[in-house]
């Protein structure tokens, strides 16, 4: 008695071939997947960077655009110096950028633009009415030992500018959070202008964008 007929080959021929071709079809999808989550990290990773960048454009953007509004004040000769000051600080006490976000200006008058104790004199800071009007020095450290107002300083004496990145008090709470700032000096009247942006607000922006690509990749 024959096992295997013309029949039962034909059979075994197709089974084989479908076999073959499921293990071929799940080889292509298995590396078709690791390809694309792979691919995936490294465009998080550049989007991210980018991101950042596009954060620190939009803080210096915003410094320049108040800077420009106090230059164009100072040309009103009607009105004395110390006035348009005045002025300056109640706009800066009352702005925001980014809807719903914790981000604020503040604002340093240089006293002493080599630093130490008593280098600045703190004139806006939502955030912290408590010490405005203080003096403040350059060797106060953050939570991580962090002397970010020498660092910045150091950058405002060789280049008008700064962008630091240091922990400090989130508004609305008594959380320390990492911030990224950018200074810049007004030398018209020796303040230092700043704005900043919490990087936690930034991180939850990156994983909405994070849940939304891995939602497309898992539906393909």
């Amino acid at each position: 008695m024959k096992l295997i007929t013309e029949k039962n080959l034909s059979k075994i021929i197709i089974y084989i071939f479908i076999i073959i071709m499921s293990s071929m079809i799940f080889m292509i999808t298995y590396f078709y997947v690791k390809n694309t989550y792979e691919n995936f990290e490294t465009e998080m990773e550049i989007f991210k960077k980018e991101y950042y960048e596009i954060k620190k454009k939009t803080l210096k953007k915003e410094v320049d655009t108040v800077l420009d509004i106090f230059n164009y004040n100072i040309t009103k000769e009607y009105i004395d110096d110390q006035e348009q000051k005045n002025e300056a600080i109640r706009l800066l006490n009352n702005i925001r950028f980014e809807k719903n976000k914790s981000n604020y200006f503040f604002v340093y008058e240089i006293k002493n633009m080599n630093g130490g104790d008593g280098f600045a004199k703190l004139l806006v800071n939502p955030n912290r009415p408590d010490i405005v009007g203080s003096f403040i020095s350059t060797n106060y450290e953050d939570d991580n030992g962090k002397k970010f107002r020498e660092i910045f300083l150091k950058d405002i004496r060789e280049k008008q500018e700064s962008y630091t990145q240091y922990t400090y008090k989130k508004p609305g709470t008594d959380e320390i959070k990492q911030k990224l700032s950018y200074f810049k000096y007004y030398e018209n009247w020796n303040w230092v202008l700043a704005v900043g942006v919490y990087t936690d607000d930034i991180e939850k922006e990156i994983s909405l964008k994070r849940e939304l690509l891995e939602s497309r990749i898992k539906n393909k």
